[in-house]
């Protein structure tokens, strides 16, 4: 009775029905369908107007349960709860609400008792804080939230090694293919050219390549073009949704060295490069090159290998560009003999001239000043090169001299007249012994001399 008092003494439960489905979980069978869940909170909530009211339904679709940041929905559930908005809490089961002990039992059984919020949890056995507290203080409960993360566990496991096996077939398993190429129809583990989008990868590599653009100023000339990004190509075309929208839709520099370092390009299938650092963490580690699963002639190539190998000769050296696309002369060639650091131009206020600095004792101070002025450094080069061509000129000279001396023509009479001898000894000997095809060779130590 006392209960029945206190159930009236509250208007209403302002509901918060929380629902989840992972990729994972949809393997397990329809009856996890959000849809599904939705049905069974809501006639809950109908089987007892009186006490219970939806105030608001929070959808997590397509995102796994182990942490709660990675949870856009379920973070502004615990905001709504903090606000005092809603103050109960209703799930389909425990594993919806959670697949971590840790946050299971924390939000349950400190963040919600803190604000006066009940937690109903309509599995079997049903959980409930408020009519049943031992049922959220008891060794149930904290066996439940382990098993639903050992489920978990066990399902990265088994998915991991089958993307590992996966990969070292070749087969795509990225979630979308990349700039450039579609998923086979057919076989969404292969892929196959996107003709449209395939040209301006093209275009990117013969600009960067033959153009000698630099990355900021190929960016520049592909959004002056009005050449969607990756992203947004992606949205266009209704490959990806448009919440995955870029912040900023245009080119970057960054997105151009993606595409430019990409050996899927050539037709080949790289992947591994990075790598999650556990199914708790969804932070992924970029692995080294050396782990990279690398598998050759998966898929019809867009660029040559020659033009990809060319890009990535560039790439390995740094530049500087202006927004024009203007690519300074001494860009990337330069270094500091002390600390080795790549110079950096920079410009005098005062006269407009330019000179090339040390960047790293600009940064940290922890190298010796260096200063050199682009016109002395015109100077030095205009030098360099005078002094090469003059030092050919010198050499051809010299080697017509020596072809031209008495002695050199006296030594190349001796050497034929040895040569004429040698080879007639070498005919007598064949002739003699009958040896032929260079088995007489092996005999005469003169002859193998000879050659």
């Amino acid at each position: 009775m006392e209960k029945n008092v206190k159930n009236k003494a509250i208007k209403q439960w302002r509901v918060g029905a929380y629902l989840r489905l992972s990729k994972e979980d949809e393997t397990a069978g329809t009856s996890l369908s959000i849809d599904n869940q939705k049905g069974i909170i809501l006639s809950f909530i109908e089987d007892d107007p009186l006490q219970f009211a939806l105030a608001e339904t929070y959808i997590d679709d397509g995102i796994s349960g182990v942490t709660a940041e990675h949870r856009p929905a379920f973070r502004q559930l615990i905001d709504d709860v903090k606000s005092g908005m809603i103050n109960c809490v209703i799930t389909n089961d425990t594993s919806r609400f959670a697949r971590n002990v840790a946050d299971a039992e924390y939000y349950v059984n400190t963040v919600f008792p803190t604000h006066d919020v009940r937690f109903i949890a309509l599995g079997s056995p049903r959980i409930d804080s408020y009519d049943d507290p031992e049922s959220v203080d008891g060794m149930q409960f904290h066996f439940e939230n382990y098993f639903n993360e050992y489920y978990v566990k066990m399902t990265s496991k088994k998915i991991r090694k089958v993307f590992e096996m996966k990969t070292k077939r070749g087969e795509f398993i990225g979630s979308y293919a990349p700039y450039g190429y579609a998923k086979d129809p057919e076989n969404k583990n292969k892929l196959v050219v996107d003709e449209e989008a395939a040209e301006i990868v093209k275009k990117i590599f013969s600009l960067f390549v033959y153009e000698k653009l630099s990355l900021r100023a190929l960016a520049l000339r592909l959004n002056d073009m009005g050449v969607l990004p990756p992203q947004e190509y992606k949205v266009s075309k209704g490959i990806t949704p448009n919440s995955h929208r870029a912040s900023i839709p245009s080119w970057h520099y960054s997105s151009v060295k993606m595409i430019l370092g990409d050996e899927k390009y050539c037709g080949h299938m790289v992947q591994g490069k990075l790598k999650n650092i556990s199914y708790k963490v969804k932070k992924a580690k970029r692995q080294d090159p050396e782990d990279w699963v690398v598998v050759k002639n998966t898929h019809e190539p867009i660029i040559s290998e020659e033009l990809y190998q060319k890009a990535q000769t560039l790439l390995e050296r740094p530049s500087r560009a202006t927004r024009t696309g203007e690519k300074p002369m001494y860009s990337g060639f330069l270094y500091c003999n002390k600390c080795g650091h790549v110079l950096s131009r920079g410009r005098n206020k005062d006269r407009g001239k330019y000179h090339q600095r040390c960047g790293f004792h600009e940064m940290t101070r922890k190298c010796r000043p260096l200063h050199v002025s682009e016109q002395l450094l015109d100077e030095q080069l205009l030098f360099a090169v005078k002094s090469q061509i003059v030092m050919v000129t010198e050499m051809d000279a010299l080697k017509n001299e020596i072809l031209q001396s008495n002695s050199f023509i006296d030594d190349s009479k001796i050497l034929k007249s040895n040569l004429s001898q040698l080879e007639k000894e070498r005919e007598r000997l064949e002739a003699k012994s009958g040896y032929r095809d260079g088995r007489a060779e092996k005999r005469n130590p003169a002859i193998q001399q000879l050659h």
